[in-house]
């Protein structure tokens, strides 16, 4: 599993670029006791007395995937809704033959025709996805 650490849009580029920092995702502690029992609701309490949080540790792998160039970028909380999928390969790393995102982008776009090469690649977490568009592959490395 795995969590988005950041995103952002680094400096020092000549053309807008985007940087994803994805996390390895590990259960962080458990809710302390007293915690637990000051909850009325005891589906609630039951639950937060055996859950754990999903977190980023200092130990936890550490990715970050740079697209030197981008056209466009979206990020989509993964708990409120997600827009259909198209075709696509890979798991946590996507990357789109198809989809409605690349449709939107050739239609209404004036730079990007049916003729030219447009990417669509995804990062997807278990708490957001970060969807975008570039003529160029990103590169992944592993930072910790």
């Amino acid at each position: 599993m795995a969590l988005i650490h950041s995103y952002h849009e680094p400096e020092g580029y000549d053309d807008p670029a985007f940087v994803v920092v994805l996390g390895e995702a590990v259960s962080g502690p458990k809710i302390p006791p007293e915690e637990v029992a000051k909850e009325t609701n005891p589906i609630l309490r039951d639950i937060k007395e055996s859950a754990s949080p999903t977190i980023i540790s200092a130990e936890s792998k550490l990715f970050m995937v740079t697209w030197q160039t981008i056209i466009a970028f979206m990020v989509m909380d993964e708990l409120r809704g997600h827009m259909p999928r198209g075709e696509s390969t890979g798991h946590w790393f996507r990357r789109f033959s198809t989809s409605p995102y690349l449709d939107y982008a050739r239609a209404n776009i004036f730079l990007f025709g049916s003729d030219r090469a447009l990417l669509h690649t995804q990062v997807g977490a278990i708490d957001r996805q970060v969807d975008v568009l570039s003529e160029v592959e990103p590169t992944i490395e592993r930072i910790r």
